[in-house]
């Protein structure tokens, strides 16, 4: 696994400590707020660029982005049913990892100390014009 930016890492830390980074010159918008907290065991459903720290834990999830996503649009019936990925960075205490998770193929889990971060799904599907303009992945994170 390859650590990211230290932009991207300083933005996500800000959103994480409740900062709010100031929006680049000539950007739509700033980086999402952290989601919901994330609770181990459960599923918690993160746009790309949004972090969440998982409650009593010392691990913060971020979705990055979507890598790939051949999965078959809706409503056209495929042979293949495809796959999407997904870029996850983890971070507990001083160490960051990212890690690509696929919805099809494995790995579909990462892992940083004793925390594995599953990918359960990713929405929406993509359509016949082309992929959805906005993603949400639903993670769900256990400690073994």
């Amino acid at each position: 696994m390859k650590t990211i930016g230290s932009a991207v890492l300083l933005a996500l830390g800000m959103a994480v400590g409740g900062c709010t980074p100031p929006v680049p010159e000539g950007a739509s918008s700033p980086i999402p707020p952290p989601a919901r907290m994330a609770v181990l065991g459960r599923e918690v459903a993160l746009v790309p660029g949004q972090m969440t720290n998982v409650q009593g834990e010392p691990l913060a999830i971020a979705f990055l982005r979507v890598v790939e996503d051949s999965r078959c649009p809706q409503g056209v019936q495929c042979v293949r049913a495809g796959e999407a990925k997904v870029e996850v960075m983890l971070t507990l205490q001083d160490r960051v990892e990212n890690g690509i998770l696929s919805t099809a193929a494995e790995p579909r889990s990462a892992s940083l100390g004793p925390y594995v971060v599953h990918l359960v799904r990713l929405d929406p599907l993509p359509t016949t014009v082309g992929p959805p303009s906005r993603y949400t992945a639903t993670l769900r994170v256990e400690k073994p």
